[in-house]
């Protein structure tokens, strides 16, 4: 632990660096709660490309329980579910009424047939997040309850099926009022926090992975305790509810 008791930015910063300086032995890696008996946890930098790849079984759909009432489902989204909803997010939900940083302070032209009629994509870098439903002040860290847009049924009823699915009391019943499309790069990451804006803290934080893999970290209640790496692959599912509903996590690394 580092003087100033920050465990969670110890394990953060370790898949920042590139190469031998990520590198940890076993005994040191337990530490932070990796589990060398899963490849779903492990750093890819830690073990050969190809034994993490091959491992993973993209028609294998189950569901993960690990430390902290943090529940993986794998493979919850089918490949076409996940073309279908990508497509969607990037051509229809990335424009007006739907905020994101491109339109923020004023309606923009559309972003899909813009980069296609001129060819360039890169209009795109911009793109770092959508709010859906009540839109999500990022410098505030509030939602603000006068702006609202309609929240798309379908991406509601794919929430709550992953709810029913964990197996969450009472989550059939429940309607999604807010939720945020994030976008990274290659280099992107997302540095550890809690979700603490919701006035009802009682139902999960439901987390869909579109795209690249990456290293998601799961920490605890507070920035010292110990800190679980998992990798998420397009298709997964991450929920955060019960003791994990506010304990600290983020997106330590992209996987390409």
């Amino acid at each position: 632990i580092q003087p100033d008791g920050d465990c969670y930015k110890q394990v953060e910063l370790k898949y920042h660096l590139k190469g031998r300086q990520r590198r940890k032995t076993e005994s040191e890696e337990n530490e932070h709660g990796i589990n060398y008996h899963d490849d779903t946890t492990i750093c890819p930098s830690d073990i050969p490309q190809k034994y993490w790849m091959e491992a993973y079984d993209p028609e294998r759909r189950r569901i993960e329980t690990l430390p902290k009432g943090f529940i993986v489902l794998r493979n919850f989204l089918s490949r076409k579910e996940q073309l279908d909803f990508a497509y969607r997010i990037v051509v229809e939900l990335s424009n007006s009424p739907h905020t994101n940083l491109t339109n923020l302070y004023g309606r923009q032209p559309d972003l899909w047939d813009e980069a296609c009629s001129s060819n360039d994509f890169t209009k795109f870098d911009k793109l770092r997040w959508i709010s859906l439903g009540y839109r999500y002040d990022w410098t505030e860290r509030q939602y603000i309850h006068d702006d609202i847009t309609p929240f798309p049924d379908d991406i509601s009823n794919l929430a709550r099926n992953a709810g029913s699915t964990a197996q969450y009391p009472g989550w059939d019943e429940f309607v999604s009022e807010a939720g945020i499309v994030n976008f990274y790069a290659l280099k992107s990451s997302m540095g550890g926090h809690v979700d603490d804006a919701e006035i009802d803290g009682s139902k999960p934080v439901i987390s869909f992975s579109l795209g690249c893999a990456c290293i998601f970290l799961m920490g605890g209640p507070t920035r010292n305790d110990p800190v679980l790496p998992v990798i998420l692959r397009s298709g997964d599912v991450a929920i955060m509810g019960g003791s994990a509903r506010f304990c600290y996590h983020g997106v330590a690394r992209i996987i390409p």
